[in-house]
């Protein structure tokens, strides 16, 4: 019913395209070397076919209409083409066997010539490229940026093309080409984002909320590199801290000198070939070259987390860029706050042992630590790859984990227990570091889609008594977090969803620095194509328990509010 008057409204007014606004989520993607199965029934692939079509078909026509619309001016409203998007990309991701399909059914459609791939294109497009990337390039961004600044919210900018493990047919001289392409967009985006700050109103403090993100499996030629270094950090660890944080266990400061300092190289039983070291090498000096561009033009910068096959290594990079970076003896910085930001996945059955460790390092090697905690969206892989290394086929799972238990916990509510854990571990932290007369030395990004998890974050702070509850006049508890905290806590989430949770966190709290954050990828459609295939798979976890067909049953609500002038 709702289609049909979508249809005849559409259908009675002219074809104006409103100003593109674009939406954004992020996923992590590698290749692993193994062939993708393509080949689909034709009942299914039909059946992918006709939903591809009749959403295609509202799409299209959203995107090209008249936004008429009449309300309230005072309260800016969602375009009816936006709103139908969303509605019509949600109503997708609500459907199992499509989600499930999806990866096929484009790898499909994209092989077929005679304009089929264009429309497919086309598609994507307009429905899920537009819902979920910020744009082709960082520059095509700044408005979005821009939008979110008068929003009183920041942006997390990220080069979303991701690569894994090296084409067959690419040469070393390719691959290594096209990792320095990367950290080349990478230092635009530092320099797209510094001059987006730079230009807002005074005060220009007020108004530097935006970051930019990495993925190191990008940034370097073979991914298998990364792997080896994992494999061999592990087994160090094992050997000088045995059983005591589980896998993928807990950087040490000193453990990456082989590669930093051009110390002496792992002997010859290591997992690390004199190319990976070279590779890693180079590797590590990009990763200075960013973070010293990011200190120069006062750009904050995550490093994502990955699969737990990378993670040592990341871990590793990342703790020796904080100690650089975020130095509190380093006189030269502008603010003591961190200027890097690791992750950390509550879904690792490691996460609370490994952040009270990272605490603990921080305030001994005085370095302000930066924090990006999330639930992690690889659980199923992960699972699978450990079973399989489990039976034996260690030839084709890509775990490198030597414990009987898999890295991550068994259920979601498992993990959502430690997220929450881990929240008040944090929260407990920033309030004795704001009593210390010292210096900060820590920072802290809260990545949830969880209202529950929102909810105890906003309560804990009241509790610690870094933030104050005031009843309005209307009797609506409003969340007051001075300057001294909101500087150094944010609340983040995938651009393109969990808006209504966003928007709610920023009515019921006041602050002076921005409280919610979206995370914006972008990136050519043609190089972020695998990225949007997987995007509904890979975010399962953010999509279930009904949130998919809460987002689509909000976009149906407004969409017929429009309609009717309620």
């Amino acid at each position: 019913m709702l289609a049909r008057r979508v249809t005849r409204y559409i259908s009675t007014h002219a074809a104006t395209p409103p100003p593109a606004v674009t939406f954004q989520s992020t996923s992590r993607r590698y290749s692993t070397g193994k062939p993708v199965q393509t080949r689909l029934s034709h009942s299914k692939l039909l059946s992918g076919g006709i939903v591809v079509t009749s959403v295609l078909g509202l799409g299209y026509f959203a995107l090209h209409r008249r936004d008429d619309s009449k309300g309230d001016v005072t309260k800016p409203r969602t375009h009816l083409s936006t709103l139908i998007r969303t509605y019509c990309v949600f109503a997708m991701c609500s459907m199992p066997a499509l989600v499930d399909k999806s990866p096929a059914i484009l790898d499909v459609l994209t092989s077929i010539p005679l304009g089929v791939k264009q429309l497919t294109y086309t598609f994507v497009r307009h429905t899920f490229f537009n819902q979920f990337v910020g744009g082709d390039t960082a520059q095509d961004c700044v408005p979005l940026l821009e939008r979110l600044s008068a929003e009183n919210k920041g942006g997390v900018l990220v080069y979303s093309v991701e690569v894994g493990q090296a084409s067959t047919t690419e040469t070393p001289q390719e691959a290594r080409a096209r990792a320095k392409g990367i950290v080349r967009q990478t230092i635009q985006t530092i320099d797209v984002v510094a001059d987006t700050m730079d230009a807002r109103a005074e005060p220009a403090d007020r108004h530097r909320n935006h970051w930019i993100a990495i993925k190191l499996t990008g940034m370097v030629p073979r991914t298998q590199s990364l792997i080896n270094l994992s494999r061999h950090l592990t087994k160090a660890r094992q050997s000088a801290h045995p059983s005591q944080i589980p896998f993928p266990g807990c950087p040490t400061p000193s453990e990456l000198d082989f590669l930093i300092q051009g110390s002496s190289v792992p002997s010859m039983g290591s997992t690390l070939s004199a190319q990976d070291i070279s590779d890693l090498r180079e590797l590590y000096a990009d990763l200075e070259h960013i973070c010293s561009h990011c200190q120069k033009r006062g750009v904050k910068i995550l490093i994502d987390a990955e699969h737990s096959w990378f993670e040592p290594a990341i871990d590793a990079m990342g703790l020796s860029l904080m100690q650089k970076f975020n130095s509190l003896s380093n006189t030269s910085r502008s603010s003591p706050l961190p200027l890097v930001y690791v992750t950390f996945q509550a879904y690792l059955r490691r996460n609370k042992e490994y952040l009270i460790q990272s605490l603990e390092d921080a305030h001994a090697g005085n370095f302000s630590l930066g924090i990006k905690l999330v639930r992690g969206a690889y659980q199923m892989l992960e699972l699978q790859q450990h079973e399989l290394a489990l039976k034996g086929n260690t030839q084709t799972s890509l775990s490198i984990s030597p414990e009987s238990k898999p890295p991550t916990w068994d259920t979601k509510p498992e993990t959502d227990q430690c997220y929450n854990d881990c929240v008040r571990i944090l929260l407990s932290a920033l309030h004795k570091d704001i009593l210390d007369s010292r210096n900060p030395h820590i920072g802290i990004m809260f990545g949830t889609h969880n209202s529950d998890s929102c909810e105890l974050i906003l309560d804990k702070l009241v509790e610690f008594g870094l933030a104050e509850k005031s009843s309005e006049a209307t009797g609506a508890g409003v969340t007051k977090i001075p300057r001294e905290v909101s500087e150094r806590m944010t609340i983040a989430q995938l651009y393109g969803m969990s808006d209504a949770l966003g928007e709610s966190l920023i009515e019921r709290t006041q602050t002076e620095t921005p409280l919610v954050v979206k995370y914006v990828p972008y990136g050519a459609l043609s190089e972020v194509m695998p990225y949007l295939s997987r995007r509904a798979i890979e975010n399962k976890s953010v999509l279930g328990e009904g949130k998919a067909v809460a987002e689509r049953k909000r976009a149906g609500e407004e969409i017929w509010r429009l309609f009717f002038n309620n």
